[in-house]
């Protein structure tokens, strides 16, 4: 993937998002419930509830899954179809372990994938490209501080965010002209986390 990047005002993006993310789009895992609802549904607390958004004119695909602890709940679709967004839920495995991992989307035909990683209170997003494993986001450790992976500087952001915090944190990354938001809550349910993550294309 090539490292040049192409530097947009950050107003104009928000303002972008902002236009973009308020249309109403729909996807089958939500069956008529809202995220909150959803997490409401997951039996343990420590869950994480992931809702994404596909606002691009291609699909998100290929999805891929390293989750060395915890369990999946209601599963993740393989694809996010252009215009939808989809929900999926993740719990505790029996050891008693919150759910740990990385995840990715391949963004249709871009040579972009975008991966999100979950370490508990550490939260990271990144795009590196098509090609490249569900692994290569894993080294993230010791509060975002030893991720050495070369990356322009808005694409990746990473933070650390205890869930006990009344708070809603954003992080939002790009690449050329595709944008990622990613919305972290846990003022809701039980000690779980939710996750929303726009994905969009912004031209100039």
């Amino acid at each position: 993937m090539s490292e040049s990047s192409q530097v947009v005002n950050s107003t104009v993006v928000a303002e972008a998002l902002e236009s973009d993310g308020s249309e109403k789009i729909g996807g089958g895992s939500f069956n008529g419930k809202t995220i909150q609802e959803i997490a409401a549904e997951v039996p343990e607390d420590g869950a994480l509830v992931i809702e994404i958004a596909n606002y691009i004119n291609e699909d998100l695909t290929d999805y891929e899954l390293h989750l060395p602890r915890g369990l999946e709940d209601k599963r993740a679709p393989k694809t996010i179809s252009t215009r939808t967004k989809e929900v999926f839920t993740f719990k505790r495995d029996p050891g008693g372990y919150a759910p740990h991992g990385v995840l990715l989307y391949r963004i249709g035909n871009s040579g972009y994938s975008v991966h999100l990683f979950f370490w508990w209170n550490i939260i990271a997003i990144r795009y590196l490209g098509s090609g490249d494993p569900v692994m290569s986001l894993w080294p993230i450790d010791n509060l975002c501080k030893n991720y050495t992976q070369p990356q322009t500087p808005a694409s990746m952001a990473c933070i650390n965010i205890p869930r006990d915090q009344d708070i809603a944190r954003t992080l939002t990354i790009a690449f050329d002209t595709i944008y990622t938001k990613l919305i972290i809550d846990s003022r809701h349910l039980n000690n779980t986390m939710l996750l929303t993550m726009d994905v969009w294309k912004f031209e100039l």
